[in-house]
């Protein structure tokens, strides 16, 4: 027919291609389950195990099954009325060059056709029947599991005419409606509803479209976004191309600050220098408070252990003027504790009394290393920025 695949622009070819008429009616038959056709003994020897287990999923396996067959053999017949019994529909040209197939396709046609008419009924027993070891132990069925008897001797009468009886009643409305009454169709479908109902259908459940629409879409959407702004954005900017401007950013910044001016270079190192010993402060005192041995040499200086390095070196006459710290604002970090502590410390120089201020000085700034940082901070500042008398 030159290709063409459309069933609804053929029609009329049982007189150009019998041979073919004869093998598709015998394999739309055997597909339709009728009795003794070997579509029969699988099918309905299927459905009838499933209602035989006598169980919620068995019963609708059965139904869904049954309803499954009679569209079966509406579809199955719609074929053959639409190809070789209808009205011819296609172009003259495709009726000029029809032709049957080769041997080649023959054949196995054949082959098929006398299969599917006499296998079911001359091996069924041997392949299925009751007390057959056909399969031996290649396939185990747990005993709890065998329904063979219920299906085969304790099922209603009506459950199993029931795929057949509606195998025959689909078959026979496509005979009926595509062969003698094709204008019912169209005025179904010559209406509003009955044309959604057909888009419903045609357009199998609009599946496509909601998969289409809401999953494929949104998944390729969320790719999408996730590529541009988590693989080529986020992380790129943190890591390599992040990395790359912030060092330009940087560098330019730093050039910037070469500016040729001296006081500028002091600054610069002066700032760098505190903040150096700000953060080593910070750390010895939060992680080595109990790594502090001391002891006071010949000169009066004082000396801290080698686990912790030389801190800090004085000499005695230190005075203490407590009118320093009173404009300080209202920190927490300067609790009168503070000021006990600090003339604790100035005590310690003045008597070499090390063990009586050690002993409670760094217990307080293992407990407040963070306000300790603020307190010399500030200490630095005030030293600076206080004028002199």
């Amino acid at each position: 027919m030159a290709n063409q695949q459309d069933v609804r622009k053929l029609g009329g070819l049982i007189k150009f291609l019998p041979f073919v008429y004869t093998v598709m009616l015998i394999g739309s038959l055997s597909l339709m389950a009728l009795p003794w056709l070997s579509g029969f003994y699988s099918k309905d020897l299927i459905l009838e195990l499933a209602y035989g287990t006598y169980t919620v999923k068995g019963y609708i396996a059965w139904v869904f099954g049954t309803l499954t067959a009679g569209i079966t053999a509406w579809y199955s017949f719609r074929l053959i009325t639409l190809t070789f019994l209808g009205v011819p529909a296609a172009p003259v040209k495709s009726y000029n060059n029809v032709h049957e197939p080769s041997l080649s396709a023959i054949i196995p046609l054949t082959f098929l056709a006398i299969c599917s008419i006499f296998l079911g009924f001359m091996t069924s027993e041997a392949f299925v029947g009751i007390g057959s070891d056909f399969f031996g132990n290649s396939i185990f069925i747990h005993p709890d599991h065998v329904s063979i008897v219920e299906a085969e001797f304790a099922l209603p009468l009506i459950i199993k005419l029931a795929p057949t009886i509606l195998t025959v009643v689909g078959a026979s409305a496509a005979l009926l409606l595509y062969l003698l009454f094709p204008n019912f169709l169209f005025k179904l479908t010559n209406n509003s509803f009955g044309r959604s109902i057909y888009v419903f259908f045609n357009g199998k459940y609009l599946l496509d479209i909601i998969l289409n629409s809401y999953i494929i879409r949104g998944g390729m959407s969320l790719g999408y976004m996730l590529s541009k702004y988590l693989d080529r954005g986020a992380l790129e900017y943190i890591g390599p191309n992040g990395l790359t401007i912030l060092n330009n950013n940087l560098s330019a910044r730093l050039n910037k600050l070469d500016d040729g001016i001296i006081t500028n270079y002091a600054s610069y190192m002066i700032i760098s220098i505190l903040f150096i010993n700000i953060l080593l402060f910070t750390y010895f005192i939060t992680e080595n408070t109990g790594a502090f041995t001391n002891i006071f040499n010949e000169t009066g200086g004082l000396i801290i252990n080698s686990n912790a390095g030389s801190l800090l070196s004085s000499s005695n006459n230190i005075i203490y003027a407590p009118s320093l710290f009173s404009n300080l604002g209202p920190f927490e970090t300067y609790n009168p504790s503070l000021s006990v502590l600090i003339e604790d410390y100035i005590t310690m120089f003045n008597t070499n009394n090390m063990n009586y201020f050690f002993s409670n000085a760094f217990a307080a700034m293992g407990e407040y290393s963070a306000h300790w940082l603020v307190f010399f901070i500030s200490l630095f500042f005030i030293m600076i920025l206080k004028p002199k008398n």
